[in-house]
């Protein structure tokens, strides 16, 4: 390099495919550097995000909305018009849930629906406490049950999980 170089993004979103990786092959060379930055008066977003389009109600009683966006696309949020969107999720009360060692069984027969639904392992348990959250990504469902990985399982005896939670059984496909 014989000088720095300055690269200026223009107004407008930038899609990846993959992610944006820089290696020593874009940095300067001789002491010179190269330097990213929005052009004049703009305000480039570079992301990773793909746009879903197409939307239809599915259930408009529940304000329920479809978008089909094929295969290979996965994601934990969806946001809407920059506003991140509520998921789909069940809330469950404690007294409808008995504790087993490695999950939580169902008690309330209006609850065996979750022995049905679609991908198992894209359904997690939230407990909320008064101070706390906490995850554990659900690993089965069935009989009743719902098997859930360690980490929540592990603190079930903990008072602000068992005497004033409530618990979400949240999938991206309820």
């Amino acid at each position: 390099m014989t000088g720095g170089i300055t690269i200026e993004l223009a107004e407008g979103t930038y899609r990846l495919s993959a992610p944006l990786a820089f290696t020593s092959a874009d940095s300067g060379t001789g002491g010179y550097t190269v330097f990213w930055k929005a052009a004049l008066d703009a305000h480039p977003v570079i992301t990773g995000a793909q746009k879903a389009t197409g939307w239809t109600v599915q259930d408009s009683a529940k304000n329920i909305w479809r978008s089909s966006v094929g295969t290979g696309f996965d994601t934990r949020h969806l946001s809407v018009d920059g506003v991140m969107a509520t998921g789909a999720r069940a809330e469950v009360t404690r007294s409808d849930l008995t504790a087993t060692t490695n999950g939580y069984t169902f008690t309330n027969s209006s609850l065996s629906y979750l022995n049905n639904l679609a991908q198992p392992g894209r359904t997690e348990i939230h407990g909320i406490g008064s101070f706390t959250d906490r995850y554990a990504p659900v690993t089965r469902r069935a009989d009743q049950t719902v098997v859930a990985a360690s980490n929540l399982m592990s603190r079930r005896t903990d008072p602000a999980i068992t005497r004033r939670s409530r618990l979400r059984m949240a999938t991206p496909a309820l």
